[in-house]
């Protein structure tokens, strides 16, 4: 069997939160937070969320919290039907977001600056990856990791 010329190192990988300060209590101040939070953030909020909450009624936090916090059904609804598959590039994911927003708060005033039962804290999610103890150097011990995966 033909060998690597470099092993292949399986490893764990897992996902730390980390909740940083920026908060928004209003759906104004929530557009204008997400035109400045950090990629990682709009990362958490979305693609980390839709892995990891998939059992809840929307794969956004920011659509989750536009219902929970802020009872605005139909900007959840908007929100939450941003397919974050699509998206190539997370500033075109916020771009979008934020789109769908200041388009709500346009066509309904009165919800922009009405405070949030509790405000949303903006995360980030932060990838650590350990080696694992298995190598394989052909398809073989390959095949074998996967297995025991």
């Amino acid at each position: 069997m033909k060998q690597a010329r470099e092993p292949f190192q399986f490893v764990s990988t897992f996902y730390l939160i980390r909740v940083g300060l920026d908060s928004a209590h209003t759906l104004r101040e929530l557009a204008k937070q997400l035109s400045s939070v950090s990629q990682d953030s709009i990362f958490c909020h979305t693609f980390h969320s839709l892995a990891t909450h998939h059992y809840t009624s929307y794969s956004s936090d920011f659509a989750q919290w536009a219902m929970a916090a802020c009872n605005e059904s139909e900007l959840a609804e908007q929100l939450g039907a941003i397919d974050v598959r699509q998206f190539v590039e997370l500033n075109d994911l916020r771009s979008a977001l934020i789109h769908a927003i200041d388009n709500h708060v346009r066509a309904n005033p009165s919800s922009g600056d009405r405070p949030a039962f509790e405000p949303f804290f903006f995360a980030e999610t932060r990838e650590v990856v350990l080696p694992a103890d298995a190598r394989a150097s052909n398809l073989g011990e390959l095949a074998q990791g996967i297995r025991h995966i």
